[in-house]
Parts: C-alpha cells; structure tokens; sequence
C-alpha cells in the first residue's frame, strides 16, 4: 500500500500547488537553459504527495536524482529539499523525509509546500510550540491558509497542555489574533474553549481586547445565555470597574461606553 498523505497536507495543497509554481528559480539562469529549466520545474517543483505517492518506483528513482542533482549545484535549494521529502515519504521512508521537510523550511518562509510538510512533521513529533510558530509564519505570508492553520489552533485549545502553548503564541499579540475568535465563533467552537483562551490571555501583557470579548458576548446573547453574557462580561472587567459594580452598574454614566456588541459585529 502506497503511504497516505497527512491531513495537514491534504487540506492545504490545493492552495500551495498554484503558489508553489512561481517561486524563486531566476537564481538558476545564470548555468541552466530555459528548456532544462523547464523541464525540472515539471520534475521537481510541482510535487504534491498524491503525485508523488502515484509514481512507480523507477519514477521516483529518477525524480530522486535530479533533485540530488540539483542540490549537488545549490545547497540552499528549498524546492529540491522538499520534492526530496515527498519522494522518500512515498517510498515509505518517513524518517528521511521529515529529516528532509525540517531542512527545507529552515532555507526560507516563502516555500508554502516546505513550511506545511515542516508543520506536519512537528506534529507528528509533538514539537507543538515550534508547530505553532510555522502556524503564526504561515498565517503571515499566505493568508489564504489562514482558516485551516485556526482550525488546527483551535483543536490545540481543547487540550489543557497545549492550549497553554497556545495561549503563549497569542500572547505575543500577532496580527491575526481577532480573526482566530472570529473564525472560532463562524465554526461554532465550543463556548467554553474561547473563553478559556479568553480567560488564560487576561493574565498576560496582551489582554484580550474589545473586539474579542464582543464576539463571544454576541454569541452568548444570540444562544440566549444571559447569565454566561452577564458572567463574561463581569469576569473581564478591569479591577476598578468591579469594585464600582452593583444593582445598577455606573448608574451615573461616569465611564465611556465600550460598545462590544458593535465592535464585534464589525469584525464577522
């Protein structure tokens, strides 16, 4: 039986593929024709783990050899690494591949098919604060990736261990922490697991912010959860509005208006 390709890979190389076609190759001008330039995109550079797994074995013998080749030119050749990883992946050599697919992401961010095979295999190894930090650099340069690598975030969170490794990425504030709720709240994440992360990021210097306690408020009110609603938003509330709640809270509309429900609207 040929070696299936991981989950990771699958829901995401539809996207890589079309990207992966115009990566750097103008570095390779200077000693290669643009025939046998050609000819190697075609060999070595349009690889999936379908293709490769489709290949017999004098195929991948073949393949195998150009990109040795290659890299017997240029070291630092990220695309040869990684056609060299999925080739040895569907000859059932999954150590060397992962070996492989490591190696490959270390040489540059903007190779998409490395960075994935690179985040499977930390995955698989149980490195997950490094896998998060593939997530946050994959998230960054392709957001077309954005909403499968949140789904992966947000199966972390359901487990104490890693959502702790979680919650320390985040705290780290990263350009697309909103979207994550915002994708957490569309895929009808569990209440609970948002408001633990919620909950976990309070304690850190990068609090969560308006628009992320509006979003789950908003799906608690929509829900009619009333009493979670009251509770969330009293849980967050800075020390010093706490103690200045009661019956009626700011009954002399002393403090500013933070409009939660509105930021959270705007941000769906």
């Amino acid at each position: 039986d040929k070696p299936q390709p991981t989950l990771i890979a699958n829901i995401t190389f539809g996207l890589v593929i079309a990207a992966a076609a115009s990566a750097a190759w103008l570095s390779f001008d200077a000693y290669l024709n643009q025939d046998r330039l050609g000819r190697e995109q075609q060999a070595v550079q349009l690889l999936d783990p379908v293709t490769a797994g489709a290949y017999s074995s004098e195929e991948r013998l073949d393949r195998i050899k150009q990109a040795r080749e290659r890299l017997a030119k240029n070291p630092l050749d990220s695309d040869a690494l990684t056609a060299l990883s999925l080739l040895h992946a569907a000859n059932g050599e999954q150590a060397k591949a992962d070996e492989l697919a490591l190696a490959a992401a270390r040489l540059t961010i903007r190779n998409e098919t490395a960075q994935l095979l690179a985040l499977d295999t930390k995955m698989k190894q149980g490195d997950v604060a490094s896998a998060l930090i593939s997530m946050d650099g994959l998230i960054r340069s392709s957001p077309g990736l954005a909403e499968g690598l949140f789904d992966q975030m947000l199966n972390l969170a359901r487990d104490k261990d890693t959502a702790a490794k979680l919650v320390s990425l985040l705290a780290q504030n990263p350009p697309w922490r909103v979207a994550l709720f915002v994708r957490a709240n569309n895929n009808k994440t569990e209440t609970y697991t948002i408001y633990s992360l919620l909950t976990a990021l309070r304690a850190t210097e990068a609090p969560p912010v308006d628009a992320e306690l509006g979003i789950l408020l908003t799906r608690m009110l929509v829900d009619k959860d009333y009493a979670g609603a009251s509770y969330l938003w009293l849980d967050m509330l800075p020390e010093v509005d706490l103690k200045r709640t009661g019956n009626v809270f700011d009954g002399g509309f002393e403090t500013q208006p933070r409009n939660l429900l509105s930021i959270a609207r705007s941000n769906n």
